[in-house]
This record gives C-alpha cells, sequence and structure tokens, in this order.
C-alpha cells in the first residue's frame, strides 16, 4: 500500500489491499512500524464528527441518504464509504 502525500493512506486503497493483506503481510508492516492511525477516516474523532453530521441530516431530512450532490460532499463521501 502506498502512502500518498503527507504520509496517509487512503481507506480505499487500503480496502483494496485488503484481500492480499495476510497476517504475514500484516505482521511485516507492523515490524517496519506502519502506523495505522494515519489512514484517512481512521481517526475516531474524525469519524465522530462525520456520524454527528449525518446525524443533524437525518432531523432535517428523516433518512440517511445522502444524495452524492449534495453541498456536504465530505458527508456524502464518508457515508458511501460507510457502506461499503
Amino acid at each position: 500500500v502506498q502512502e500518498e502525500e503527507g504520509g496517509t493512506v487512503s481507506k480505499e486503497k487500503l480496502k483494496k489491499a485488503a484481500c492480499s493483506l495476510t497476517p504475514e503481510r500484516i505482521a511485516l508492516l507492523n515490524k517496519l512500524g506502519f502506523d495505522w492511525q494515519l489512514i484517512r477516516g481512521a481517526n475516531p474523532e474524525s469519524w465522530m464528527a462525520s456520524f454527528e453530521q449525518l446525524r443533524a441530516f437525518k432531523k432535517e431530512h428523516g433518512h440517511t441518504q445522502v444524495p452524492k450532490n449534495h453541498s456536504n460532499h465530505r458527508l456524502a463521501s464518508w457515508v458511501k464509504t460507510q457502506r461499503r
């Protein structure tokens, strides 16, 4: 899994690589000091912030189907990622 600018790894790239992340490969990454918290979106505070935005969206709209053309593109993308 290649790191992107800023030393982060996108969740999408990690998911694509997940099928090849055997326990042995995970151990190798751990030996290298791979920081799993640098995975974009893995920050618990960031996740909770997005969850709270979704909660507010549901309160306003009555559902959690955030359209991809919604003004909050980040929330729409986050919801799509959660469904994968």
